[in-house]
């Protein structure tokens, strides 16, 4: 299996490069391995990303949180062309950030947030002038996300406290892409959007649930990423 495997590996490498005109053998390598119909697959692209997601957590100043987080993200996509100009694919999208917030004498928060969304999105092209495209993105999904507040309080002999809470609910995205391809195969790009994802109520551990504090996981999104086609 090794064997056919890196045949496969390096056919994707050199896919992404001016300088070889390596589909065909990406394709008989995958369909030499797993047989798929060769229509499909000429059809299929991915992308991998990374960027940012604002989030509003409803919390007071007494726990540490701050109201707003900024939450760095890694997203990727699987798509599938429909027509000449829409795919329709799976984007996942996990988050996290982390702060170390002094709230007192010797008392100190490490506070982390994580935000991940499952969508399945609808993407169009809008416009298109030689190796540049603009194209408009419609998703729906779930979000969930979580937060965790560990309290470190060194004058009571470094005892620890940790508040956690969880929530998800149904969201949705909107958005604009923009690529520029470097080849038929290959190209770089921007996106810009916005998530909507209120999650009304949250729960702690022992699954009791509660409003405060709360996360709104909705936010705008800024995303740089890379997409394959084979």
């Amino acid at each position: 299996m090794k064997s056919r495997l890196l045949p496969l590996f390096l056919a994707i490498i050199l896919s992404g490069s001016p300088a070889f005109a390596a589909s065909d053998m990406v394709l008989k390598s995958i369909d030499s391995i797993f047989p798929v119909p060769i229509s499909l697959l000429v059809n299929l692209g991915t992308s991998i990303g990374w960027g940012a997601q604002s989030i509003q957590v409803n919390a007071s100043d007494a726990l540490g949180l701050r109201s707003k987080n900024l939450v760095f993200t890694t997203n990727m996509a699987l798509m599938l062309k429909t027509s000449p100009t829409t795919s329709t694919g799976i984007a996942i999208s996990m988050g996290e950030s982390q702060s170390i917030l002094e709230t007192g004498t010797d008392t100190f928060n490490t506070n982390t947030t994580k935000v991940n969304t499952w969508h399945l999105v609808t993407e169009r092209q809008l416009f298109k002038e030689r190796n540049f495209t603009i194209s408009g993105t419609l998703g729906l999904g779930m979000t969930s996300a979580d937060y965790t507040i560990l309290t470190h309080n060194e004058g009571s002999g470094g005892s620890d406290q940790t508040i956690y809470r969880h929530g998800s609910t149904f969201s949705y995205q909107v958005g604009l892409s923009s690529r520029y391809y470097l080849n038929p195969k290959w190209a770089f790009g921007l996106s810009a959007g916005y998530i909507g994802a209120p999650i009304d109520t949250v729960s702690n551990r022992a699954g009791n649930t509660t409003t405060d504090p709360g996360i709104d996981a909705s936010g705008s999104t800024l995303n740089f990423f890379t997409s394959f086609k084979l």
